[in-house]
């Protein structure tokens, strides 16, 4: 639940950098309803943003969208600094700090990873790489696994069904066999 400070952790005891996911996550799970609760999990997430020092992290709370936009600046800066074009420049590498873990306590999934950076990243529209994401997230999936990224399928899903644009007009889809 929620502490006194505003920070929301699952355990009596965690490292800072999962009590900061488990935060972001929880008030961007809360409906704008619960304003007494955003509101302290906004306070924690300001005194925690300058503690932000990986690209999980700092995907997951600028997609909670809580931070003033002084500190959103400072946390996206963290992000974009772990997103490094590949050696051919044909795709983008996102690189996940070994130690790095997601609300549940684990490894995050490459697949919870680019949800996160997708969402994170939804309001940069000059950032021209940012379908290249969209799309190795969509080539992640599978019909029987999903995503493959456990409890954060749902935020996968999320991720692309937010990051496509929207369609207006009809569309055929067409599906060929041997040709």
């Amino acid at each position: 639940g929620q502490r006194a400070d505003g920070a929301w952790a699952r355990q009596n005891s965690a490292k800072l950098q999962r009590v900061i996911v488990q935060t972001a996550y929880a008030a961007r799970s809360l409906p704008d309803s619960e304003e007494g609760a955003r509101l302290r999990a906004t306070g924690a997430l300001e005194r925690y943003a300058k503690e932000v020092k990986d690209p999980y992290t700092a995907a997951v709370v600028l997609a909670a969208g809580l931070l003033d936009s002084t500190q959103s600046s400072q946390v996206e800066e963290v992000l974009l600094a772990g997103i490094e074009e590949s050696h051919e420049g044909e795709h983008r590498l996102v690189a996940l700090p070994a130690g790095t873990e997601n609300p549940w306590g684990y490894r995050p999934s490459r697949s919870e990873y680019l949800a996160w950076v997708t969402l994170a990243l939804l309001h940069k529209e000059d950032i021209q790489w940012r379908g290249d994401l969209v799309a190795e997230l969509m080539e992640r999936y599978d019909a029987t696994w999903g995503f493959r990224a456990g409890a954060a399928d749902a935020i996968a899903l999320e991720a692309v069904a937010r990051a496509l644009p929207g369609v207006d007009k009809p569309v055929t889809v067409v599906m060929t066999l041997n040709g």
